[in-house]
């Protein structure tokens, strides 16, 4: 039983989907040209009428790029802006450009003459007339394309980045939802009210027989709880440290248990220091005593180990109480199911969980994560946080 990372859905925004709202968004601010005629017109004491406002060529040049948008889109997704591949994003759009601005212009001029060649439809030109050859493919004509080519592309740029920017802020926003239940999960099942309530009883009945033996329960209980909460806020700690909770946590149940239980750790030194995700002992250990030692009269063992393996870290909780049903089960209970999803938050495919009968007797479970010793992770984090 291997766990698999969840993938993140992708993205219904499209290249084509921002250019229709780029044409739409184009075609809006044209208006403004439209009523820059009706202003001028009336200025002029004249009368003036919508078919004639659009085919004003200032406003008619406008409009002509609504027929370029998907071109420079097309660029432009194929170009993204990163440090890395900047030189060929921009010799893209310098080319795209001048490619760009030619076919505007000789689609403009064409477009100018043949309007003007019909009577009824010519447009009106505000501008008085210049001596010399008519507009044509100069220079200067050129860089009229330009700004409207920054314009587009820079919108699309823009739209791309907000759709990149929200769909981190949602994955950011959903994985903090998903590890704080996770963790309210982990913390519910761990001070669950029946261990509290069974513990709290036994301390009252120890409190009569044996009240330093309750003196010590109320200590641990209080312990437990405390590096409860003083652990939420961290997803991973040292084994070390979630060994000493396991420790408290066991102390309270061997008590309640009496002889029926018995606790031993094969935990390698070398291992200690290692990151592991936090409250990740505590749910396979309660697993293993409430299905593998509190149905037996006799009780049983539990056994704890940590090793390296393959430049892995290898943690085991086994009991030799009742085996399986069947060879292997991928286990149904909350804590099981805690624990699939944080290693898949955590560490995706590479980690993993099983729950098999054990050669020796028993039920085995084995998580196996990346081995990160704690002070590598400390120094790694502390070379991002200056670069």
């Amino acid at each position: 039983m291997r766990v698999m990372p969840q993938q993140p859905a992708p993205s219904s925004a499209s290249p084509w989907s921002r250019a229709g709202l780029l044409a739409v968004l184009w075609a809006t601010l044209g208006l403004a040209g439209v009523s820059q005629f009706y202003f001028v017109r009336s200025d002029l004491g004249e009368r003036a009428d919508l078919l004639h406002a659009f085919l004003w060529p200032p406003v008619l040049d406008w409009y002509l790029w609504l027929l370029f948008i998907p071109i420079v889109v097309l660029v432009a997704s194929r170009c993204p802006l990163d440090r890395s591949s900047w030189p060929v994003t921009l010799a893209a759009h310098l080319v795209a450009l001048l490619v760009l601005a030619w076919a505007h212009r000789t689609l403009s001029v064409w477009a100018v003459e043949r309007i003007r060649e019909i009577p009824s439809l010519a447009p009106i030109d505000l501008r008085p007339p210049r001596p010399g050859p008519p507009r044509g493919m100069g220079p200067g004509s050129l860089l009229r394309g330009v700004a409207p080519y920054i314009a587009i592309s820079g919108a699309y740029y823009l739209l791309d980045y907000y759709r990149k920017y929200r769909d981190r802020e949602l994955k950011t926003a959903e994985l903090e939802r998903e590890l704080a239940r996770a963790e309210l999960s982990a913390l519910q099942m761990q001070l669950q009210p029946h261990f509290l309530f069974n513990t709290l009883h036994v301390i009252g009945v120890l409190m009569h027989t044996e009240p330093e033996t309750a003196h010590r329960m109320i200590a641990q209980l209080s312990d437990l709880l405390r590096m409860s909460l003083d652990g939420m806020a961290e997803p991973e700690i040292p084994l070390q440290r979630e060994l000493a909770f396991v420790e408290r946590y066991l102390a309270i149940q061997q008590v309640r248990f009496r002889d029926r239980l018995s606790v031993r750790y094969a935990v390698g030194e070398d291992v200690r220091g290692a990151l592991v995700p936090n409250l990740i002992l505590q749910p396979l250990v309660e697993n293993a005593i409430q299905h593998g030692i509190a149905p037996l009269a006799r009780g049983g063992a539990i056994e704890i180990g940590a090793q390296r393996r393959d430049g892995f870290l290898e943690i085991r909780v086994r009991n030799d109480g009742r085996p399986l049903s069947g060879a292997s089960s991928s286990g149904s209970g909350i804590g099981l199911e805690n624990t699939r999803r944080r290693l898949t938050r955590l560490y995706g495919p590479s980690a993993g969980i099983d729950l098999e009968n054990a050669p020796e007797g028993g039920v085995e479970a084995r998580v196996r994560i990346p081995l990160r010793e704690a002070a590598t992770a400390r120094k790694t984090k502390e070379e991002r946080s200056d670069a």
